[in-house]
């Protein structure tokens, strides 16, 4: 069981763009990744934003990300 607060992904959302694993987000911008650093049980916690202003609202945790 996973003990993270975690939101669906759509798979078909999340596209390999570089030789890191990088996704592209909805807009088709590289998605640039983030820590949360808000106190909680995710702080820490890498995960993925729109690349373009958050202007798709794309978003996906780094290590659900395969």
């Amino acid at each position: 069981m996973n003990t993270h607060n975690t939101r669906p992904v759509q798979k078909e959302q999340i596209r390999p763009t570089n030789g890191q694993g990088a996704p592209k987000c909805n807009c088709n911008a590289d998605a640039k990744e983030l820590t949360v650093r808000k106190d909680g049980p995710n702080k820490g916690r890498a995960f993925y934003r729109c690349g373009n202003n958050d202007n798709c609202n794309f978003f996906a945790w780094k290590d659900e990300y395969v």
